[in-house]
């Protein structure tokens, strides 16, 4: 399911998230189930559906409320702070957030499912900043972005599809801040990590990027990004 929303195509995507979801069923794996809910709702956030995403997330929340360990808390809270932030929602997302950091905090469980070894301070703060751009708060942004540099977020060797996204959304909130030159940076490096990864999605984010890129084409620097990045 993910493999085709990565690559945007999303009638696909959706049939593998049910099929997962019946499959967890039958297999009475709620974890499992409360897993593929919150990538369907990564999948709804994405493509203007953020209500259902919200909806989505607060029942995979239901599911493991009793079972599952502070990393899938930490998960299934920063998730739905992304959905609220799309919504507009300040407070819930902040507090979202707040409770995401504090369940990861708490350190590594003995239950903790496997398939949440992306889960990390960094990923979290990587969140936060999606959020706050979409909110409207470029400066808490490429502060959250930063933080997530900071704690030692591995994306150009180990996650460079996803990483590729935050950087183009570090480089489109120093553009609103009228940093050009930062802006520039982060969108160069966004380019590198794609170097080679074939991701509709990644790629979506560059062209987006451009797109903010090009009112500023009387400089120099930024025609050759946009010249070097034509496709």
């Amino acid at each position: 399911a993910w493999d085709y929303f990565d690559q945007d195509n999303h009638p696909a995507a959706r049939r593998y998230f049910e099929t997962a979801l019946r499959a967890s069923a039958t297999a009475g794996d709620p974890v499992t189930g409360a897993y593929a809910l919150s990538f369907a709702a990564v999948q709804c956030y994405s493509t203007g559906q953020p209500q259902d995403a919200v909806a989505l997330l607060e029942t995979a929340s239901d599911t493991v409320a009793r079972t599952g360990t502070p990393k899938m808390t930490a998960m299934l809270a920063a998730r739905s702070a992304r959905a609220h932030s799309k919504t507009g929602s300040r407070h819930d997302c902040a507090h979202l957030l707040h409770q995401a950091r504090t369940a990861l905090d708490l350190g590594p469980h003995p239950g903790d499912p496997p398939v949440l070894y992306w889960v990390t301070h960094g990923e979290i703060e990587m969140i936060a900043g999606s959020s706050a751009l979409d909110l409207g708060d470029p400066g808490q942004a490429i502060r959250c972005f930063d933080a997530a540099i900071a704690a030692d977020y591995r994306g150009d060797d180990q996650y460079p599809r996803s990483h590729a996204i935050y950087l183009a959304r570090a480089a489109e909130a120093h553009l609103v801040l009228h940093d050009l030159d930062a802006a520039l940076e982060r969108a160069r490096h966004a380019v590198c990590c794609l170097g080679g990864v074939d991701s509709a999605r990644s790629a979506s984010a560059i062209t987006g990027l451009r797109a903010k890129l090009a009112p500023h084409a009387a400089s120099p620097a930024v025609r050759e990004f946009l010249d070097a990045t034509r496709r």
